[in-house]
């Protein structure tokens, strides 16, 4: 074979060879495409699931939104409702005011008329739109001085001197006394004796002199202690005194010009001005027995006297505003005197506090 022929030979072989490689690597070519489409088509499902997933996510995110929307509307309706009921509140809190005002004219005015009423009745002995308490086994008399001396349990009557005039008192009207000749009998109360317990309240308004001098006052007395009348007989009183010095209260339990137990309080009591003053004994001859309260406050006290070293002869004549033995009277009290009440029992602090308040008490 000639040499030309070798060479093409070759060549040939070379060309196949070549043809055959390109036809292996066409093959693999063609197996990677179709690998590639596959990963391609792959994708595209995973896309189309994310672009679904996006489309209901947005679709949830625009139904919050709506919702969102929704209750800030709500929200708007209610502050708006609440603004509203705040207006209303002040406007009813406006209205409860006015009311009140309307009501404190109403009884300013109802106290008025009955000033004006007791007014007329002025120095009469029936009572006049006094109120009556029930009766009581505590609540032995009251009598509030409303221009008349009548006890409002309807049971002890008392009788004025001729000398009593009427004033404004704490409550309505009450006894207006010159420190003279001016008081008022109670008569016998069923207190006689210094074994009985009792309790006595009364709103006082002395006078500058009644305050300032050197004598007892008697806010309110059974009997006297003055000698020559009824020298061992039963007596106690409440009085104005000067002890530590002028407006003291002295509290007094004995026989007449025999033993007497005496409790003083320091000054506490100012002329001109409305005083609450509360006594009470409990019965058992001794200093601790007798307590005082002035405005409702407990009040310490001195002890002072004889003490209780014997038996009184029972005797039992109550008075307003001085001593009182029979026709005979003494220790005149000048100035106001109100709402006066006896009781045959302690007070408790509870009940002195309700008095002291304006609430009305019938027990002790």
């Amino acid at each position: 074979m000639e040499k030309s022929q070798k060479v093409s030979l070759i060549a040939m072989a070379i060309a196949l060879f070549s043809i055959g490689l390109l036809l292996v690597n066409n093959l693999s070519l063609q197996s990677d495409l179709r690998n590639l489409n596959m990963k391609l088509s792959e994708q595209s499902e995973i896309l189309k699931s994310s672009n679904s997933e996006l489309q209901t996510s947005h679709a949830l995110i625009e139904s919050q939104n709506e919702h969102i929307t929704k209750i800030d509307h709500l929200i708007s309706i209610q502050n708006e409702s609440i603004s509203q009921l705040g207006h209303i509140t002040s406007i009813q809190n406006e209205s409860i005011s006015q009311l009140g005002h309307i009501t404190s004219i109403q009884n300013e005015s109802i106290t008025q008329l009955q000033d004006k009423i007791r007014s007329i009745d002025n120095r009469t002995n029936s009572p006049v739109n006094n109120p009556v308490p029930p009766k009581s086994l505590g609540l032995v008399g009251w009598w509030s001085g409303d221009g008349h001396a009548t006890d409002s349990t309807g049971i002890h009557p008392g009788t004025i001197s001729d000398s009593v005039t009427f004033t404004s008192g704490k409550l309505g009207l009450a006894f207006s006394l010159n420190g003279i000749d001016s008081y008022v009998s109670l008569g016998a109360l069923g207190i006689n004796n210094e074994n009985n317990a009792f309790s006595i309240t009364s709103w006082i308004k002395p006078d500058l002199t009644t305050v300032k001098d050197t004598l007892s006052h008697r806010i309110v007395a059974e009997g006297a202690n003055t000698t020559g009348f009824g020298n061992g007989e039963f007596f106690t009183n409440i009085s104005l005194a000067s002890f530590k010095g002028p407006g003291a209260i002295e509290v007094q339990i004995g026989a007449t010009q025999t033993w007497s137990q005496e409790e003083f309080t320091n000054p506490v009591i100012t002329p001109g001005k409305w005083t609450f003053v509360a006594v009470t004994y409990d019965g058992s001859k001794t200093p601790d027995g007798i307590k005082v309260y002035v405005d409702g406050i407990k009040q310490a006290t001195v002890s002072a006297g004889s003490g209780f070293t014997g038996t009184s002869i029972p005797r039992d004549e109550w008075s307003i505003g001085a001593d009182s033995s029979g026709s005979n009277h003494s220790y005149f009290f000048a100035g106001s005197i109100d709402e006066t009440k006896i009781f045959d029992c302690v007070l408790t602090y509870t009940g002195i506090q309700e008095e002291f308040h304006g609430h009305s008490v019938n027990k002790c």
